[in-house]
């Protein structure tokens, strides 16, 4: 089963979903996120992974969406506060590339496969953990 992309102004493609084996990391990575901080960091730290997911499926040909500066201060005090968050994004396949950034890795198939698959997983979470939609 594939997932799509929806950019605005591209047309929907079909991507690879994630083997089984790498959905169970990306599950199991989230609920350490949300066992391991407070309510309101590990809120903030979904609803920015969730971003970051959102802007790969959109474009995921642009190489500039899977690239993330890790040292941004939105990064910083989103996702670095938060234990576990940087284990998600590797469950996904986000890796350091060189001291100021995340890179996903992986085809134009696979790497917008996983962060569909992980977009999914953090909006359902968000929609139990954040219902108002307060992020």
């Amino acid at each position: 089963r594939g997932s799509r992309g929806d950019g605005a102004g591209q047309p929907e493609r079909q991507f690879l979903e994630p083997d089984e084996p790498q959905q169970e990391q990306v599950r199991a990575a989230f609920g350490a996120l949300l066992e391991r901080n407070p309510l309101d960091k590990s809120t903030k730290a979904l609803g920015m992974i969730e971003r970051i997911l959102a802007r790969v499926i959109a474009f995921p040909d642009e190489i500039k969406y899977r690239r993330v500066k890790s040292t941004s201060a939105t990064f910083k005090s989103t996702i670095g506060p938060a234990l576990g968050a940087q284990h998600v994004l590797a469950s996904i396949g986000w890796v350091q590339d060189g001291p100021e950034h995340l890179v996903l890795q992986g085809d134009a198939q696979r790497a917008p496969g996983a962060a569909a698959f992980a977009h999914r997983v953090a909006s359902e979470l968000l929609q139990v953990v954040a219902p108002a939609g307060i992020v």
